[in-house]
Formats: C-alpha cells, structure tokens, sequence
C-alpha cells in the first residue's frame, strides 16, 4: 500500500502548474457522489466530441448514457479491463470507486484504445499506475474552484452529441448513419418529426459531427418570438431603431453564429413576411441590422426544424416554397418512439438510471405489468413523454420498481379499460402480435434469429415478446 501511495503522489506532483489531464491521452472522467462529472479531460472531449465546459457539472449519464462508471457509484466494486464500443473504436476502460472515511463520495473511468493497449509490455502494472492515480487526483478534483474541474476553452455551447442518441433499432442506427454522414457537410438540413422525438438533441449531434463543432451553436424558438421582434433577434439592430433600443446596437442571432450553426426551431410558425427576409438572408450570406444600411457577411450553416408538414404549409400558401427548398436541401425525419419500440427497454433503463440519480433512489425497474402497458401504448408524447411518465413516478414510488400505481391516470385507465373489453385495441394487437410469433417461429423450425427477421424485428424484441406471451419453443 506504501508503494501505491507513492506512485500516486509521483503522479500528480506537477499539477498545481500544468494541467495533467488534459496533457494525457488517456480517457479521464471522475464523477462526484451524485454522479456529476467533476473532470473531463481533453482526451474526452474528442472521444465524445462534447467541451469540458459543457460536460463537467451534468450527471455522467447524459454525456456517456451507457458509462459502467454508475454501477461502481453504487456497488463500491471496481470494474478492471472492461471492453466498450465508441464508434467502431474498440476501448479497455478501468473504473474504481473513491472512498473517503469508510464512504463512497465518487468514481473515477480512465480507458485507452485496445489497439494502444496491445504494444504495452505490461499492461496489468501500467493500469493499475494509472487507476490508483486518478483515484488520488480525482479527490482532488471535487473542489468547486480546482482548475482542472473547470477548464475552459473555445468549444461549443452544444450539451448533446451523438452518444446521447438512445437507441439500437433499426431506424435509430439509420438515423445516427445520417448524422454522421450529412453532419460533415455545409448543406442546410430540415429535421421532421413528431413533438418529443428529439428535434434539438439530433440538431446538436449534427453540429457536433461538423468542422463547426467547436463553434456556436445557436438556437432560436421561432414559435416563442413575436412577429414584431423577430426580425431583431435574428438580424440584430443599430443604435436608436426603436425606443428602448440598446446603446451600440445588438448583434441578432445569425452575427452570433458565425462560424457554426444555427438551429431555427418550429419554423413552421414563422410569419411570411420573415420567411422572405430569412430567404434573403440565405441567399446572400449577409445580415442588415434593423434600422441599419450596412451589411454584414456571415458563414452561419443552417439547421431548420418543425413538427408540421411543410409541404402541405407550401401547397396551402402559407409558407413560401422557395424557402422550403432552400433549407430542405437534406430532411432527416425522426421516428416516433412507437415505431421504435425495440428502443423502449434502453430508454426506459436510461430514464430510470438519471432519475436515480436526481431523486438519490436505487429503482431497479418497473414491473411486467407496467412494462406491457408501456408496450402496447401509443406514445403520442414520445421519448418525452416517456421521461415526464417515468420521473411522475419516481415522485410517487415507495418500494423498488415501479407499479401502475405510480403512472399518470390515463394510463391507470387504459389498464382497467384493456380488462374489461376483449375488444380493446392493445387486446386485439396482442392476440394478432402472439399468432405472428407462433407463425414465425413455426416457418422457421424454432430458429429465433430466422423467425426475427422474418417479423422485421430484433432478436432482443423476439425474445421479450417470447416471455411475455410465454411462448415455450420445443
């Protein structure tokens, strides 16, 4: 113990002038009892393409959403040599507890690329080197005011990167597919999709992926603007071009662009009479304060999102078409969480892991009960309604999962409503639903990864149906 005591103390001696973490390229990330990141090195700041500045403060699991970094918060167990998956980067991560007196007041991570970690002679001293120091430094980060909690650069403002898409089904995978693909590009892109599917977040994720992903982000609610002072927001204005104008003027929203993205929200809602000024605007690359005559050249890509059919909005006259086919150069449409159930037992498990850590609970999950009304629901609020459900409950619960007790009244009432009347929609799904499977796994011999693809569906998805409905195969 002596000698692990002084490797630690060579480790951080020269800390107090030079900023170790962010010198190493080591992954590095320590979390605080709550679960909220107090270090992120640079090294992070790559690898999940989100700044320091925006990470350190958040609880871990909405900046690493599968991090193991949570178990070893609450177990007190060290996790030695665990394989994860960024990308099509294969890592080797160590993560341990920090014990204080006998307490668990947090966890540090530190993992490094396999491929590194094949050329080192020896591997098992060097991990161990490096977890017993970032246990040592990482006490040493929870101070409110240590450097190195609080590093500061030039990044973006974005809080969501791809990472923060939950998901494996088939539609989210296609969905990140685009995002990485179309999010290198300068080409102005229309996101689509129902309200609570995540609108913003893959607007971040986009700017992200880009070669501005280090600059503004900007976003402006154009639902939430009036018509009156719209144009000021977005375009700025000089010095006396209105009463109580400010003194110099203020920079609108595309001047405080520049150089990376803005995100024109609920677009749909935006007055013709902007919608011809925005136009000009993208045309041009140039902005003209209100009450000015000067312009101003800007380099700003364009995100544009709505949870209306713009091109209904077209054939309807009230938006104009040259708009729409200047921002819909790419439109990406986001599912709706019902269309990607494969995703409800990740995003679920998600929620309940951030609630824990919020309302400082050790929920485990919801019972079967709960989990087959969630399955069979509609979900017209989506992901967030799923999140708003899950955190009522978590208001209300009293023992370790989540009981239909705890779920909004709606939802009570769809229970009793499936029990009474055979003829219910989820009743007749499920009775459709269990012959499928039967069928399918008939057709394919008992082969439940044939039977799978035969019903579009994940083996993971097959598998929860199987149980559910208790189908035994022979």
């Amino acid at each position: 113990m002596p000698q692990e005591n002084n490797i630690s103390k060579t480790f951080i001696a020269d800390t107090d002038d030079s900023p170790i973490f962010n010198s190493v390229h080591n992954i590095f990330i320590a979390i605080d009892a709550r679960g909220r990141i107090t270090i992120f090195n640079t090294a992070c700041e790559e690898a999940f393409n989100i700044a320091s500045e925006n990470a350190v403060g958040r609880l871990v699991t909405e900046v690493v959403p599968y991090t193991g970094l949570i178990k070893v918060l609450k177990t007190g167990k060290s996790h030695i040599g665990r394989k994860f998956l960024l990308g099509n980067t294969l890592y080797i991560a160590n993560r341990t507890p920090i014990v204080r007196k006998g307490a668990i007041v947090g966890a540090v991570g530190v993992a490094q690329e396999a491929s590194e970690i094949q050329q080192l002679a020896e591997e098992r001293d060097y991990y161990k080197h490096i977890a017993l120091a970032g246990q040592t430094i990482a006490q040493e980060g929870f101070g409110k005011n240590n450097h190195y909690s609080c590093y500061r650069g030039k990044q973006s403002n974005c809080r969501y990167n791809i990472e923060n898409l939950i998901g494996c089904s088939d539609q989210m995978e296609e969905l990140k597919h685009l995002i990485r693909k179309v999010g290198k590009g300068p080409s102005s892109i229309l996101i689509t999709g129902e309200s609570g599917t995540g609108k913003e977040l893959v607007a971040q994720a986009l700017h992200t992926q880009s070669a501005r992903g280090k600059r503004a982000f900007i976003r402006v609610n154009c639902a939430a603007v009036p018509e009156n002072l719209l144009e000021s927001e977005l375009f700025g204005y000089r010095e006396g071009a209105f009463t109580g104008s400010r003194k110099g003027g203020q920079k609108g929203k595309f001047e405080l662009a520049h150089g990376g993205t803005i995100l024109l929200d609920e677009i749909g809602d935006m007055p013709l009479s902007m919608q011809a000024k925005l136009l000009r605007v993208l045309q041009e690359k140039e902005v003209q304060r209100l009450g000015d005559s000067k312009t101003i050249p800007i380099d700003v890509r364009v995100i544009a999102s709505t949870n209306q059919d713009v091109m209904e909005m077209v054939n309807s006259g009230t938006f104009r078409q040259d708009l729409y086919y200047r921002i819909n150069v790419i439109n990406l449409c986001l599912p709706t969480l019902r269309e990607r159930l494969d995703d409800l037992d990740l995003l679920v498990d998600h929620f309940i892991n951030k609630f824990n850590i919020e309302f400082e609970l050790e929920i485990k999950g919801v019972t079967e009960e709960v989990w087959n009304l969630f399955a069979a629901y509609g979900w017209p609020g989506n992901v967030r309604e799923l999140e708003n459900m899950i955190e009522r409950a978590f208001n209300l619960v009293e023992g370790n999962y989540i009981e239909i007790k705890h779920l909004p009244n709606y939802m009570q009432r769809k229970k009793g409503e499936a029990k009474r009347d055979n003829n219910h929609l989820p009743v007749l799904v499920e009775e459709v639903e269990k012959r499928a499977l039967t069928r399918a796994l008939s057709n394919s011999n008992g082969n439940k990864a044939r039977a799978a693809k035969e019903l579009g569906i994940s083996r993971a998805w097959l598998y929860k149906k199987l149980k559910y409905y208790n189908i035994q195969i022979p």
